[in-house]
Parts: C-alpha cells; sequence; structure tokens
C-alpha cells in the first residue's frame, strides 16, 4: 500500500512539472502584450504630435498670416487642412480603441478584440492614409499658381520637386514605423491566441 501511494505521488509530481499551472507563463504573456501594446501607443502619440504641429502651423500659415484671394486655393487649402486634421482625429481614435482592448475580459474576447484592432490600424495605414495623401498633394500643388504671382518661378518650381522628394524620404521612413507597429499588433494576437489555446487545454 505504501508502495502504491509513492508511485502515485511521483506520477502527480511528475504530471505537475510536465504541465505547470498556468498562470505564471500567462503573466509573462501578458507583460509581452502590454509591452508591445504601449510601444504601439508610443507610436500613436507621436504621429499626434507631429500631425497636430503640421496642422497647426497650416491653420496659422495659410488662414492667419498669409490667406489666399483665389477661390481655387482656398478649397487647396481646405483640402490641405481638412486632409490633416482627419488624419489627427483617426490617431486619436486608434488611441482609444487601444486603450479600450482590456485584458481582464476573457481571451476570445480579448484576441477578437485584437483581431478587429489590427485590422483597423490596416486600414487606417492602407486607404485611409492613401486617400488623405492624395487630397494633400492635389491641395499643395492647386496652391502653386496664385504662389507664382508673388515668388519667382525658379522658386515656385522648387516647391513643387522638392515636395516629391521630401515625400519619398517621409515616406520611406514612415513605412519603416508602420511595419514595426503591424508586426508588434500581429504578435500580439498570436500571443493571445497562445494564451486562448492553454486556457482551452486546461479546460479539457
Amino acid at each position: 500500500m505504501s508502495n502504491d501511494f509513492q508511485d502515485l505521488k511521483a506520477k502527480w509530481q511528475s504530471a505537475k512539472q510536465a504541465h505547470p499551472v498556468s498562470t505564471g507563463s500567462n503573466t509573462e504573456l501578458i507583460k509581452q502584450i502590454d509591452a508591445k501594446r504601449k510601444s504601439g501607443l508610443n507610436f500613436q502619440y507621436g504621429n499626434i504630435l507631429i500631425l497636430g504641429a503640421t496642422l497647426m502651423m497650416l491653420i496659422v500659415f495659410f488662414l492667419i498670416l498669409y490667406p489666399f484671394n483665389e477661390l481655387i486655393s482656398q478649397i487647396a487649402v481646405a483640402l490641405m487642412i481638412g486632409g490633416m486634421a482627419v488624419r489627427v482625429a483617426v490617431e486619436m481614435i486608434s488611441v482609444q480603441k487601444s486603450k479600450s482592448i482590456k485584458m481582464g475580459s476573457t481571451a476570445l474576447d480579448a484576441l477578437k478584440s485584437s483581431e478587429a484592432y489590427l485590422s483597423f490600424r490596416k486600414r487606417v495605414h492602407g486607404p485611409v492614409t492613401i486617400s488623405i495623401l492624395a487630397i494633400y498633394t492635389v491641395g499643395y500643388y492647386a496652391i502653386l499658381p496664385e504662389l507664382s504671382k508673388y515668388f519667382d518661378q525658379r522658386l515656385i518650381i522648387f516647391w513643387a520637386i522638392i515636395y516629391v522628394v521630401g515625400a519619398f524620404v517621409i515616406i520611406g521612413q514612415v513605412r519603416k514605423s508602420i511595419k514595426k507597429e503591424l508586426k508588434e499588433l500581429k504578435e500580439i494576437v498570436n500571443l493571445k491566441k497562445e494564451i486562448l489555446q492553454k486556457e482551452e487545454g486546461e479546460s479539457e
């Protein structure tokens, strides 16, 4: 009887080591998720700061200091300012959506929320940003004809060219940041899938 008890105890200890309690490992996974979420939020806060500063400069320069007279230029300025304002608003919405994802909910709900957020950010960095950039570009080039009345033609040509060059440089840098953000969001989804699989395995 004593030998049977010792065998049973040994088997129980072996099973315990082979299938440790998931709380500790899940805690580590949750820490990783939280770190990646904070990294994403910092990226978005940076976007809001840069885009917000650009928006303020556009308002001050084109609406207060040097307002345009021609209708086409006024429409162009409205496109530029409006597009930038929409982009700032989208980043603010993204921050709120990210903060609304609670790890305290069930693993399945948390996973669904993260998958939905990843899909949302893909749309933001895809069609939303491309559309806003196109609108801003149209606005930029539409104000050049009126500016040509006050500035040398060579300067206007320089502004037209430098916009393209600057856009390529900025887009290249932004793409790296976007790839990093989306990679971290995908990793968050995978980590939450791992937590869900562990919970499902323990419930069986």
